[in-house]
């Protein structure tokens, strides 16, 4: 039997100016399980999912979520995404992940979940019509004073000959595509034209700091404060110096 990974993180960030109400977010990501299926099987649900709504309901009601981020694999066995905007309920307008695969990847689960969910669909279309590349969910968002930031990083990006219209399109490894440009751009406004200090996260499906030298950098260069990953099914930190 697959063992079950899953991850709650809770954490805050002081909001600016200073004496504004610090944000509370909570991650986690790679749950692998299924919320339900048609003959509703209890061997096929994923045991961790009801754990996990309770401590988040635990952890909203003594200190309210400003926002959950997911790290990819969310909708993998499930087949349909709708079941996972019912699991989430109250929490969905808080709800901001990023990519992982498999089912979630080609079946358009995860475009799917995106163009149905308002706040979400927002934040794409708004991104496409900044740099046109319509074939990558990546997005940007404010959230409680904190630049949110989702790249588009499927796990079958390591898999061209699965999915060859995304060859050369690694945002680990190229600077030369929309993607890449895109996420410069936009911390290059923040941090230099803007001058805005306010925290900024960054989500990825895979881990940065295992895989990508150039975002590494890019991240140091303009001050991200916290890079949050999952598919590897560890537990683990690294920090850089400014």
């Amino acid at each position: 039997m697959k063992k079950i990974f899953l991850l709650i993180v809770a954490f805050s960030f002081c909001s600016f100016p200073a004496f504004a109400e610090p944000a509370h977010f909570v991650a986690w990501g790679d749950e692998e399980g299924v919320v339900k299926r048609k003959g509703d099987d209890l061997n096929e649900k994923n045991p961790a999912l009801p754990f996990l709504k309770k401590r988040l309901e635990e952890l909203d009601k003594t200190n309210k979520i400003d926002a959950i981020l997911h790290t990819g694999d969310f909708v993998r066995f499930d087949p349909n995404e709708n079941y996972y905007k019912e699991f989430l309920g109250r929490f969905l307008e808080r709800f901001y992940p990023t990519v992982g695969g498999d089912q979630e990847f080609f079946m358009a689960r995860y475009a799917n979940f995106i163009n149905s969910v308002p706040h979400l669909k927002f934040l794409y279309f708004d991104r496409v019509a900044q740099d046109g590349n319509g074939l990558e969910l990546y997005y940007h968002a404010i959230v409680h004073d904190v630049h949110l930031i989702s790249l588009y990083n499927p796990d079958e990006y390591r898999e061209p000959e699965r999915s060859p219209q995304y060859i050369g399109q690694n945002i680990f490894i190229n600077k030369n595509i929309p993607q890449f440009k895109w996420l410069d751009s936009l911390l290059q406004r923040i941090r230099v034209y803007a001058k805005d200090e306010r925290p900024i996260i960054v989500l990825s499906h895979g881990p940065v700091f295992n895989s990508s030298k150039l975002l590494t950098e890019l991240f140091a260069k303009y001050k991200v404060n916290l890079v949050i990953a999952g598919d590897f099914h560890i537990l683990a930190h690294k920090s850089y110096k400014d």
